[in-house]
């Protein structure tokens, strides 16, 4: 029998009543802070249903005490049910017999004074509750009933209530956490969505996903919406069961393409990340920029944490250099610890003394680790407009891609940087000298005459790719909306799509058309899309050793190259990869870089440049009037970096920036090897992470062995307050000397393993 929507609501409040009068104890004694403002240390044990009746609890707490953790979030329910339910179709592990197993681990944590945090989970719904509510659950296009829950439907709002009432009710825990929270971004066609959708909108649920259809775009922004509004019902039922405190905080990404971002933490006091693992894309530094990403929208006053696996895959063990690797990197980006296992049972042991050290070594130096502000003069910009509308299916592509590039060339060169979100350019960009647009192709009027008045105010702008080329909803402009900085101006190549990429069809037809050849026989001749090579100028190679001909050009008396290419004065050329279409300049820009277009590669008696030369800009810089200087360059040199991890691609970018930047970078850092550094400042004192990324995993992941480098020297640009005259090493342990001169001080680490903290106060 089914039990109907009216018949759950009274359950859910019968429940409630009878536990409330039934409950004895609270969680936790009352505190003048919140439990989410003070936790500094995260445990998790994500606990299967086949060891819920044999789980060694005395075990997991000389664990959580042995890793100094404040806080544990610990299964309740969801999935299933950890203690005894009175929740129709709410399943108990069969393992579990008659224990209370959450309520065991309740008292636990109250007893150690430790904050409880219940996870739940609603993404994997019961069987149960599909045969006898299959109305709360989506349907596809073709009118089939799926087995994902409608975010909108009687499951999230009349279901996934009564679980936290009754978990709220019986264990006082403190919060819910959840890593599958039910927001979901596919089109449902349910009653309930087709519904709201027409009651908002006026109109009936788009037929098909489609950008370009006005249609599909409102109804994506009303599904943001209600994803939002998701979040704001969840915690208002959690509050209303546990109190003002008792916070809902569904895990989100720690990405920059992680979807409702912005909306979700302008309406939560803190967030926690279900992002646990590095790839080899991203490498380890890709923690610390989530900490920027996260705490640039949330504050940095806030507690920003992260769920961190110290198992992989599932049931083995992660390596423990790989596992604390990524939890260092995570504090270097201000994120709060989190060791996270799967099972409350397993035969590889070797997972459990991994998170010992890092956290003793976090609780020692917690001081050190919040309450703190980055020291960067280099903002990257982002915006989830740009993700969703320019990005639409190829986020990954067109969006991450060049982010990524631009972060890991920033990473390499050893420049520290903030993300801002494209909104908050004005409020933001005061301490900043550079703004870096990474492909942003898609900004909006008001974002965009907040780049304006950056750099009429005197800051340095570096654009890349598309940047600005797009309106908010992804629609292509007639030319670049930032195109009287740019000093360039797009000229249609012949690109029908927004989805279209950089594609350079007019010089490929002319190399092609050099051969006699046209665009069928591509295959045929080896020419390939990803050999094009970019032109420097001006070219030196006449009067640079090697073999020389007739063909080199002179080079001028006293020619130099803009300091923009420092580096290169070895070649004339670098390779690209990537492809281009024609740009007109304006009078009063340099064109620093031109376009070199593909030519045969097979087979290599035919490999030499059919086009050695065009007039098609790659690379174009300018400096305004009042000193700005601005660099937009239209190769997407970002996202080849990081598809290619071609040095000269990296240099490049990082030349640039410095030039817009006007080299007012705050940190510089010698010594060989590859280094992520995160510079901040808190009352009269600096605190600069370094991490070595320098390991057994170059190659590839996963990480088991630390390998030193060193000694490196680091110079710093003392802030107000802090005086330089003392320096102390926080992993290491040691005092260092420090030398002040001109305002920057000086501090030598003789080695750095895994990581390094330098307070210079």
């Amino acid at each position: 029998m089914q039990t109907n929507r009216r018949e759950f609501m009274m359950l859910g409040t019968a429940t409630v009543a009878a536990t409330t009068l039934a409950s004895t104890w609270s969680q936790a004694a009352v505190r003048t802070e919140p439990w989410y403002t003070r936790v500094k240390r995260w445990g998790q044990i994500n606990i299967t249903e086949n060891n819920a009746g044999n789980m060694d609890v005395d075990f997991w707490r000389r664990y959580w005490r042995e890793t100094e953790v404040q806080g544990m979030i610990l299964n309740a329910g969801g999935v299933v049910a950890f203690y005894p339910t009175k929740i129709p179709h709410h399943r108990v592990p069969a393992s579990m017999g008659n224990r209370d197993l959450f309520g065991e681990l309740a008292q636990a944590c109250k007893e150690d004074g430790v904050v409880l945090c219940a996870r739940l989970s609603y993404g994997y719904v019961n069987a149960d509750v599909f045969k006898a509510h299959p109305d709360w659950f989506c349907v596809d296009a073709q009118g089939n009933r799926t087995h994902q829950a409608c975010m909108n439907g009687g499951y999230i709002y009349e279901y996934t209530p009564l679980i936290v009432k009754e978990v709220a009710a019986n264990y006082q825990p403190a919060g819910f956490s959840l890593s599958a929270w039910g927001a979901n971004y596919n089109l449902c066609y349910c009653d309930v969505c087709k519904k709201l959708f027409k009651e908002k909108s006026g109109r009936e649920l788009p037929a098909v996903k489609n950008w370009d259809d006005p249609v599909y775009r409102d109804w994506v922004v009303w599904n943001d919406d209600q994803v939002l509004a998701l979040w704001d019902f969840h915690n208002s039922v959690s509050k209303a069961a546990g109190g003002p405190d008792c916070i809902w905080v569904g895990q989100s990404g720690g990405t920059v393409i992680a979807r409702s971002m912005k909306g979700i933490l302008a309406r939560t006091p803190m967030i926690m990340h279900d992002h646990q693992v590095r790839n080899d894309e991203s490498g380890f530094q890709q923690n610390s920029e989530a900490g920027k990403l996260t705490h640039g929208l949330l504050g940095w006053d806030k507690v920003v944490t992260e769920c961190q696996a110290i198992f992989a895959p599932r049931l083995a063990s992660k390596p423990a250099p790989e596992a604390q690797m990524w939890m260092y990197e995570g504090m270097a980006g201000s994120i709060t610890p989190w060791w996270h296992t799967i099972s409350a049972y397993s035969e590889d042991k070797r997972r459990f003394p991994t998170a010992v050290p890092v956290f003793k070594w976090h609780k020692a130096n917690e001081e050190y680790l919040y309450n703190r502000t980055p020291v960067a003069t280099v903002g990257v910009v982002w915006s989830e407009d740009n993700n969703i509308f320019y990005g639409r299916d190829d986020t990954p592509e067109k969006v991450l891609a060049p982010w990524r590039g631009m972060i890991n060339s920033l990473v390499r060169a050893r420049i520290p940087y903030i993300t801002v979100y494209a909104d908050h350019i004005d409020r933001d960009a005061a301490q900043l000298s550079a703004l870096v647009l990474p492909n942003v192709a898609a900004l909006t009027d008001a974002q965009i005459a907040s780049v304006k008045r950056f750099v009429d105010n005197g800051g340095g702008l570096l654009a890349t790719g598309e940047s600005s080329l797009y309106d908010k909803f992804g629609d292509r402009r007639p030319d670049y909306a930032l195109a009287d900085l740019f000093g360039t101006h797009w000229m249609d190549g012949g690109k029908s799509a927004p989805e279209a990429p950089l594609l350079g069809s007019t010089e490929l037809k002319g190399a092609l058309a050099a051969l006699g050849l046209t665009m069928a026989d591509v295959a045929a001749t080896g020419v390939t899309a990803n050999q094009t090579y970019l032109r420097l100028t001006p070219e030196l190679r006449r009067n640079v050793g090697g073999p020389h001909n007739d063909t080199e050009p002179m080079v001028p008396a006293g020619a130099a190259r803009h300091p923009a290419l420092k580096g290169f004065d070895g070649t004339d050329i670098i390779f690209f990869g990537g492809m281009l279409d024609r740009f007109k300049t304006d009078a009063g820009t340099e064109v620093l870089i031109s376009y070199i277009p593909p030519s045969p590669v097979l087979p290599p008696e035919n490999d030499w440049m059919r086009v050695p030369k065009t007039d098609t800009p790659a690379l174009i810089v300018n400096t305004r009037p009042g000193g700005s200087r601005v660099a937009f360059l239209p190769a997407d040199v970002d996202r080849q970096y990081a598809r290619l991890n071609y040095p000269d691609h990296g240099n490049l970018l990082a030349n640039l920036v410095r030039w817009t930047a006007k080299d007012n970078i705050p940190l510089a850092v010698q010594g060989p090897g590859l280094m992520d550094c995160n510079l901040y400042q808190q009352s009269g004192r600096m605190v600069l992470h370094v991490a070595n990324l320098v390991s057994a995993a170059t190659w590839r992941a996963p990480l088991d062995e630390f390998i030193a480098i060193g000694p490196v020297t680091v110079r710093v640009k003392l802030t107000k307050g802090v005086s330089g005259l003392r320096a102390k090493l926080l992993v290491s342990g040691e005092k260092a000397a420090v030398t002040v001169k001109d305002g920057w001080a000086e501090v030598k680490i003789p080695s750095i393993l895994s990581h390094e903290v330098v307070v210079i106060a």
